[in-house]
């Protein structure tokens, strides 16, 4: 039953947004890489700030 709901809530999201069931995971795949990517440049900068200083 709960899970019917929630099929409903998503399908209902994506039709609103005009999105196929496909692309969602694939996008949330690509923010978590943006993300990712942020994060490891942000490290990379703070590294070499901190030999700099040195």
């Amino acid at each position: 039953m709960i899970k019917e709901v929630n099929n409903k809530i998503v399908e209902d999201v994506l039709a609103s947004f005009e999105m196929d069931y496909i692309n969602v995971p694939n996008l949330i795949v690509e923010k978590v890489k943006e993300k990712l990517n942020d994060q490891n440049q942000n490290k990379k900068r703070l590294i070499l700030e901190k030999k700099e200083k040195i």
